[in-house]
């Protein structure tokens, strides 16, 4: 009973203490869903520790309308005043941020901040804003006593000697921020792509593969908060599908260059939203579709080299030659010879990747082999 109460008291003098604490939550950067979903689970636990007020710190050009129009209800919707605080020096709220600022209580900018395209003193005697303060302490003081109107009523302000604590995003929160922006998204999803496709043109690599697997479930995670369009990941496919076609069925470059066509477009497509800054960068997609043009070019003059080599017909010239095991799967055995690979076969059943062997009979395409010194 005696640790029941002391925990009882414990937890009643620390919602006391949240009673006199405002919680700075700080926004930087272009504002997606990752960044409306860390502000929602801020605003919680703050209501359940008993949190007096929140300032939101902020420093952004805008980010995606859905987000904005997500976080400027749940400010409506606060029991708790929120403060939109244009901060640090140097920082900008354009575009979009409108809707935030409408929703908030208060509205406060550091100087040498810039609202659009109005300074700090430029937005105060607009009316944009409620007051310029150097920090947030200084904020707080200066709110003091004032009035605002919280779920349709009056509450006064008493913030002069208020405890300040800075709540930054965990871990998890900015790995879906840093995930969720387009560019790094846009990254993952093409590493994906080709570390999946060189581990299925080369099976047992592991790494290609592993790395691939790992930035697909990063890609669909990004792509669950983002606003893809579906028509630009099939362009991106289609252009991909394209240019490994081009290696195979050689064109001469015509599904190579229509693969990078689509690749652009769909490169272009790929982020469905009007909101400039959430667009993927238009160089990163001009030096991807540029690697991956050198890529199938790479493909294509391999191919040539392979076509114009001299192939060995005769079968005396194949007997006796000695080369290595690649791959040993159920009898059926992959031989490289000379730089160049070969189905074979052999009467022995223990010959191990890496293993040293020799041919004694050729039938087709198809190699016998034996270990050497059998």
């Amino acid at each position: 009973m005696k640790i029941l109460g002391l925990i009882l008291i414990f937890w009643l003098s620390s919602l006391q203490a949240n009673e006199n604490t405002a919680w700075v939550l700080k926004i930087k950067g272009a504002i997606a869903p990752a960044t409306a979903d860390y502000f929602k689970r801020s605003l919680e636990d703050a209501q359940d520790e008993n949190v007096k007020l929140i300032v939101l710190e902020i420093n952004t050009p805008g980010g995606i309308d859905t987000a904005l129009r997500a976080i400027a209800k749940m400010i409506r919707l606060s029991p708790i005043p929120i403060i939109i605080y244009i901060a640090p020096p140097g920082a900008k709220a354009l575009g979009a941020t409108n809707s935030i600022l409408a929703a908030s209580h208060i509205k406060a900018m550091a100087p040498g901040t810039t609202l659009n395209n109005l300074s700090a003193q430029e937005a105060l005697a607009n009316k944009k804003i409620d007051l310029i303060a150097l920090n947030v302490a200084e904020l707080l003081q200066n709110i003091n006593a004032r009035t605002v109107t919280i779920l349709g009523k009056e509450q006064l302000l008493i913030s002069n000697n208020m405890q300040i604590e800075i709540h930054e995003p965990g871990w998890f929160h900015r790995l879906l921020i840093v995930i969720s922006n387009p560019n790094i998204a846009y990254i993952l999803m093409l590493i994906a792509i080709y570390g999946l496709f060189f581990e299925l043109y080369n099976p047992g690599s592991i790494l290609p593969g592993a790395i691939g697997a790992i930035a697909l479930l990063l890609t669909l995670f990004a792509f669950q908060i983002l606003p893809i369009n579906y028509g630009g990941i099939a362009l991106i496919l289609l252009g991909i599908a394209f240019m490994v076609a081009e290696a195979f069925i050689p064109t001469f470059g015509v599904l190579g260059i229509a693969g990078v066509i689509a690749f652009i477009f769909g490169s272009i497509m790929l982020i469905d939203t009007e909101s400039p800054d959430y667009a993927i960068s238009l160089p990163l997609i001009g030096g991807l579709s540029l690697m991956s043009l050198v890529f199938f070019l790479w493909i294509i003059n391999t191919i040539m080299k392979i076509r114009n080599k001299p192939v060995m017909t005769g079968k005396e010239e194949m007997i006796g030659l000695q080369g290595e095991c690649i791959t040993n799967k159920n009898g059926q055995l992959r031989i490289e010879i000379h730089g160049e690979t070969w189905n074979a076969q052999s009467k022995n059943d223990d010959i191990k990747p890496g293993q040293c062997v020799k041919v004694i009979q050729i039938d087709g395409l198809t190699l016998t082999v034996d270990t050497i010194g059998d």
